[in-house]
């Protein structure tokens, strides 16, 4: 059953409490723990970043852990790693001179010249070269893009023990890049990457044990991991060890601690962690409770184009949190958040064309938009569609009707039409109760008689 909203509480804001009342059953696998948590203050919305901090962080890994193609799987070229033998002068110093090519230092950058540079170190036993190597031709960079061909050289790196190399061929193995597919193959070498201190290896790992890819799920695990990528600065890990410490996965829930990696991410420009701190200060989780900071938070996310953040801005405004109350600074950042691909933000702005809420009051706009959540998997999009379509069919029979007699369709003609209309149906139901309930008693009792 419908709940009116509560006092104080915005249209716009219980349509999408109702949302994520539906949202729960999509992602009752990562909200379990949470929702105690998010149940406890009343404004849903506000909250939605942490909601969904494992739906946007954490969940795209789980559907693609590993990357996609060959340029984004290689790391940068290597420069400073550790050798794990000896190379003579002559390779160090090739390699060194295929590097300034490669990165335009007191030279003219040339990919074909690094690469000329980089084989010939390679050949004289340079492991930087061979993964440089690697790397050039996972790109395209001086030479013809060739996946296959970079697996052979990471591979050469990586059994001699380079980190970034074996970081680089687990993602070619994680996303099928030039080699079979292989998740195990992948942690394998994730975690030779790992325990040279490799902190994007710890990162990815992490995610690995998060999401069970390759490996047994383990969130205590994952944790172990990303602490060490975390406490290197990685900003990735440092948002999603927050997150892990607010949901209490693999760790003891810890408001405080989940704040404090926030913050240590945001302060590095990560936009997830910028939108969860956010959170954090708007429901005085781990932190005074201050809708003002949340507001330069969500801020800052938002003109990233996280549509989350713009989301929670949007509310922010057309609610008066820490902002003035503002219903077209707040239809503003709904429509960016909509335009991003956000359901949430699609389905209420919908409500705001259909309501006149910041915005022009416009019936085709807000059926528009709701189509475009309901086609997107937005489970109340869908019903309010339909009961949106219905109501336009109705609308339209009401205003033919008033044509025809020739009677202007003003709001008060149109409300005595809608209840004729109303009457009139009720008529026809009691019509045909009686014509299928009495005709069938007349017909037997004829049959008695004869």
């Amino acid at each position: 059953m419908e709940r009116l909203p509560e006092e104080g509480e915005s249209a716009i804001l219980l349509v999408a409490r109702t949302f994520f009342n539906a949202a729960h059953e999509a992602f009752a696998h990562w909200q379990e723990a949470a929702q105690e948590s998010m149940n406890r203050n009343g404004n849903t919305l506000m909250k939605c970043g942490l909601r969904w901090v494992f739906g946007v962080v954490f969940l795209c890994f789980g559907g693609d852990c590993f990357a996609a193609d060959g340029a984004q799987a290689a790391a940068a070229v290597p420069q400073e790693a550790a050798q794990t033998e000896a190379v003579p002068d002559e390779a160090e110093t090739l390699f060194r001179k295929g590097l300034q090519y490669y990165q335009g230092e007191t030279v003219a950058q040339s990919y074909a010249e690094a690469v000329r540079y980089f084989r010939e170190a390679a050949a004289r036993g340079s492991v930087r070269a061979q993964a440089a190597l690697g790397v050039v031709y996972a790109r395209g960079e001086g030479v013809e893009q060739s996946p296959a061909e970079a697996v052979v050289w990471l591979r050469k790196a990586a059994e001699k023990g380079h980190a970034g190399a074996q970081y680089n061929l687990a993602e070619c193995y994680g996303g099928g890049i030039g080699v079979e597919q292989s998740y195990e193959t992948a942690v394998a070498w994730l975690h030779k990457a790992a325990a040279q201190g490799d902190v994007d290896a710890q990162h990815r790992l992490g995610m690995c044990y998060a999401t069970g890819k390759g490996v047994e799920k383990s969130f205590a695990e994952a944790v172990k991991w990303f602490e060490q990528a975390a406490g290197k600065g990685h900003a990735e890990a440092q948002a999603v060890l927050g997150a892990h410490y607010y949901l209490g996965k693999g760790v003891k829930r810890d408001y405080a601690e989940a704040a404090k990696w926030f913050e240590q991410a945001a302060g590095q420009g990560d936009a997830e962690a910028q939108n969860c701190l956010g959170v954090c200060y708007a429901d005085g989780k781990g932190v005074e409770q201050s809708y003002e900071t949340a507001v330069a938070w969500y801020r800052k996310a938002a003109e990233q184009g996280h549509s989350y953040a713009q989301l929670n801005l949007g509310v922010s405004y057309e609610n008066g949190n820490g902002v003035e109350h503002d219903c077209v600074m707040a239809a503003k950042w709904y429509q960016q958040a909509a335009a991003l691909g956000n359901i949430d933000a699609q389905h209420i702005l919908s409500m705001c064309y259909y309501l006149g809420l910041g915005v022009k009051r416009d019936y085709a706009e807000a059926v528009k938009w709701l189509r475009t959540a309901a086609e997107n998997g937005h489970q109340e999009a869908r019903v309010r569609l339909i009961q949106v379509e219905s109501e336009w069919c109705l609308t339209a029979k009401v205003k033919g009707l008033l044509a025809a007699f020739d009677i202007e369709p003003s709001d008060t003609n149109c409300a005595l039409c809608y209840v004729l209309s109303g009457i009139a149906a009720l008529l026809l139901l009691a019509g045909m109760l009686l014509l299928f309930g009495i005709l069938p008693l007349m017909l037997r009792r004829k049959n008695e008689i004869l």
